[in-house]
C-alpha cells in the first residue's frame, strides 16, 4: 500500500511542475504578447500638425493600411480631444517621433491690386480662400465692391483655429472729363496791357469719384502786356483726388478797343498869295 501512495505523489509532483511550466510558458507569452502590442504602439509614427492650444498627430499603423486616423490631444496628453469634446478617457503620455508641421488648412491669395472699374470710383473683386469651416472676421466677401483704397481681409478656420489675411488695393486709375470755358477776346487798357479773366467758374468737370477741382494758369486777375491782336494761352485744368487730370487750352486775344486821343494844331491864319491863293 506503500508504493501506491508514492506513486500517487510523485504523480501529482510531476503534474505540479508541468502545470507550472504551462503556467510560465503562458506568463512569457503574455508578456511578449504585450510587450509586441507596445512595440507596434510605439513604432506607431506620430505626425504633429499644428502647436496651437490642441496638438493634432496623425497615426500611421503599418501593420494595418496607409489611412490615417487623426486624434486630439491637450498639452499634457492626458484627455483625449474630438471636436472640442474633451473626453474622460485617460491616455498615457505619447512621444512624437517624427515632428513633421503641415500647412495650415486655411490658405488666402496674395494681395490684390486692381484699378477702379470705369466710371465707378471702386471695383468688384473676386477672390478664393479654401479652408474648412471659414469665418472672415474683417475685410469684404468676395464678388464686393471695394472702394478705393485699401481693404485687409482676415480669415479664420475654426477647424484649427488657423488664420489669413490679405489686402485688396483699388486704385483710380480714370481721368476727369473738363469742359472749359471757349476762346475769347480780353481788352487792351490804356497800359497796353490785359487782365487775364476768371475761366474756373465758368468750366466745370466730371469724374468716377468725387472731389475734382479745377484751376487756371495764369491765375485769374494776372495782368499782361500785349498789342492788339495777340494771342494769350491760359492752360484749364480738371484734377481729382487721386491726382488724375484733364486739361484744355483756352485762347485770349488782345483787342485794342480804345480810340486815339487827338491833340491837333489850333485855328490859325494864312495869306493870300499875288494868285489869290
Amino acid at each position: 500500500m506503500v508504493a501506491p501512495k508514492f506513486t500517487s505523489m510523485k504523480k501529482n509532483y510531476v503534474f505540479g511542475i508541468v502545470l507550472l511550466s504551462l503556467l510560465l510558458v503562458f506568463s512569457q507569452w503574455l508578456v511578449n504578447s504585450v510587450s509586441i502590442l507596445n512595440s507596434e504602439k510605439d513604432s506607431i509614427t506620430y505626425t504633429l500638425l499644428n502647436t496651437s492650444n490642441k496638438i493634432a498627430y496623425s497615426e500611421t499603423n503599418n501593420a494595418v493600411s496607409d489611412e490615417l486616423t487623426y486624434h486630439f490631444y491637450n498639452e499634457a496628453f492626458e484627455e483625449v480631444v474630438e471636436a472640442d469634446i474633451v473626453k474622460k478617457t485617460k491616455v498615457k503620455a505619447i512621444e512624437v517621433l517624427d515632428k513633421v508641421l503641415l500647412a495650415p488648412t486655411i490658405t488666402c491669395p496674395t494681395d490684390i491690386a486692381v484699378p477702379n472699374d470705369t466710371g465707378f470710383c471702386g471695383a468688384i473683386v473676386n477672390y478664393n480662400v479654401t479652408g474648412t469651416s471659414l469665418v472672415q472676421n474683417l475685410g469684404l466677401p468676395s464678388g464686393s465692391f471695394f472702394p478705393l483704397g485699401v481693404t485687409l481681409n482676415t480669415f479664420t478656420d475654426n477647424n484649427d483655429s488657423s488664420t489669413c489675411s490679405f489686402t485688396v488695393t483699388v486704385t483710380d486709375n480714370e481721368d476727369p472729363v473738363l469742359t472749359a470755358e471757349g476762346n475769347q477776346d480780353v481788352t487792351l487798357n490804356g497800359s497796353c496791357s490785359v487782365t487775364i479773366p476768371n475761366l474756373v467758374d465758368g468750366s466745370s468737370a466730371t469724374d468716377n469719384c468725387a472731389g475734382t477741382i479745377i484751376s487756371q494758369s495764369p491765375a485769374s486777375g494776372t495782368t499782361q502786356t500785349a498789342v492788339d491782336g495777340q494771342t494769350i494761352n491760359v492752360t484749364v485744368t480738371a484734377t481729382d483726388a487721386a491726382g488724375n487730370t484733364d486739361d484744355t487750352v483756352v485762347v485770349l486775344t488782345a483787342q485794342d478797343l480804345t480810340a486815339p486821343v487827338l491833340t491837333a494844331e489850333g485855328n490859325q491864319d494864312v495869306t493870300l498869295n499875288g494868285s489869290c491863293s
